[in-house]
């Protein structure tokens, strides 16, 4: 019913409109594809002396370039941590957050203490666009100190002081945790025996055995 040219042509009128304004602000879908598959449409007849006019509203949604750049979904997965003086207690983050949406450079992100209050589509999968004027969804804003933002930020005191930790008064837990693709962090893991299959500029590791004395430690994989 609407032409895919007469369509083109309107996006792009809208986005110079948009650019003359010198506000920053874009339209987020710039390709008429999505409006004929996804937008929302709505429609009107105006009736006049027997003439009919349809008119054909398409919802457009407009972003800024603050916030054009996409959230990463970070899943928060705390680990032990030994005592500093080898005492029988470790420490662990004291914080309920899982989930945190976050780019450096947008000035809002979003947390969650479950999966299901992130911002998800009818399939349960993440939202692909956010509209910060649903009530339903709360952003918060970078220029407020939080247990999140201190985790981005590498501040000890800041995560001590904003997420809280709890001392547990009992012996580290066996546990391996995966800090990087090659960097494992091992508690109370006496020995690991490796093996890796060769693969195209990778040797193989056939049955290698390492030892471990310390409680809690940082092994790179070879």
């Amino acid at each position: 019913m609407l032409p895919a040219d007469v369509l083109a042509k309107t996006l792009s009128k809208m986005t110079r409109q948009l650019r003359r304004t010198g506000s920053g602000l874009r339209l987020v879908h710039q390709d008429t594809d999505h409006y004929y598959e996804d937008a929302n449409v709505g429609a009107a007849v105006h009736s006049n002396n027997g003439t009919f006019v349809l008119f054909i509203v398409l919802y457009a949604p407009i972003t800024s370039d603050a916030l054009l750049s996409p959230l990463t979904v970070w899943q928060l997965h705390p680990f032990p941590l030994k005592s500093p003086n080898t005492q029988n207690y470790y420490t662990v983050l004291a914080t309920s957050l899982k989930y945190i949406a976050y780019d450096p450079r947008v000035q809002y992100y979003i947390v969650a203490d479950n999966f299901l209050d992130m911002p998800l589509k009818p399939d349960s999968k993440i939202t692909t666009y956010i509209d910060i004027h649903d009530v339903s969804i709360k952003l918060a804003t970078v220029a407020k100190h939080s247990c999140a933002l201190a985790l981005f930020q590498n501040s000890l005191n800041d995560i001590k002081q904003l997420c809280g930790y709890k001392i547990i008064f009992n012996s580290l837990p066996t546990s391996v945790h995966r800090l990087e693709a090659d960097r494992l962090l091992l508690n109370n893991v006496s020995h690991l025996v490796l093996s890796r299959r060769a693969r195209k500029n990778v040797a193989p590791i056939q049955e290698k055995s390492v030892i471990f004395t310390a409680s809690q430690v940082i092994f790179q994989l070879p």
